[in-house]
């Protein structure tokens, strides 16, 4: 004899099973909102460090080439704060990016301007000679435009970033360190 009731229903119930219920759902969504805010912060810091790290490369980077260019072509290169308007600036922030100036005749020619640094990152010079900006002589040395050897570092800090230290040596040699955390 056959139970053609039982097997019936069992199909049924197969059939009816395709997807999730109400409860599945908002409990999945719950767990999945609650793993998305754990990982916020973490994710907000990660993004702060990469700003941080792309900043100091830019400026490291601008060093040596400037340095590198003064050394190339015998002529002295300075890289600078640059203002809004697009010329050297003698301000402690270099928030609107920096500039690559060949002495040419007398003036100072742009040779390359650096973009700004990423939103919410600070670039400060923190000594006072290097407000005026860096010029590398021929032989590659880093003097001040008003005379003597230029020395010194900057800071670049973003808030939830470690902070990176470039220091400067009279020999025209950048390094960069990272520091404490940015106040």
């Amino acid at each position: 004899m056959r139970r053609t009731g039982q097997s019936a229903s069992c199909k049924a119930q197969q059939k009816q099973r395709k997807g999730f219920t109400l409860t599945e759902l908002l409990a999945g969504l719950s767990i999945a909102t609650l793993l998305l805010a754990l990982a916020l912060p973490r994710w907000q810091g990660w993004l702060a460090e990469q700003r941080v790290e792309a900043a100091s490369s830019r400026l490291l980077s601008g060093l040596a080439q400037a340095r590198a260019a003064a050394i190339r072509s015998g002529a002295p290169v300075r890289l600078c704060a640059a203002s809004a308007e697009g010329s050297c600036s003698t301000q402690r922030q270099w928030g609107f990016g920096w500039l690559s100036q060949r002495n040419g005749s007398g003036s100072w020619q742009t040779v390359h301007r650096h973009a700004r640094p990423p939103a919410g990152v600070r670039v400060e010079a923190l000594a006072t000679g290097l407000q005026e900006g860096v010029l590398f002589e021929s032989r590659g040395f880093a003097v001040r435009q008003s005379g003597g050897f230029a020395s010194g570092s900057w800071v670049i800090c973003a808030e939830g970033a470690r902070a990176r230290n470039i220091t400067l040596a009279p020999s025209g040699r950048a390094r960069l360190s990272t520091g404490a955390s940015c106040s």
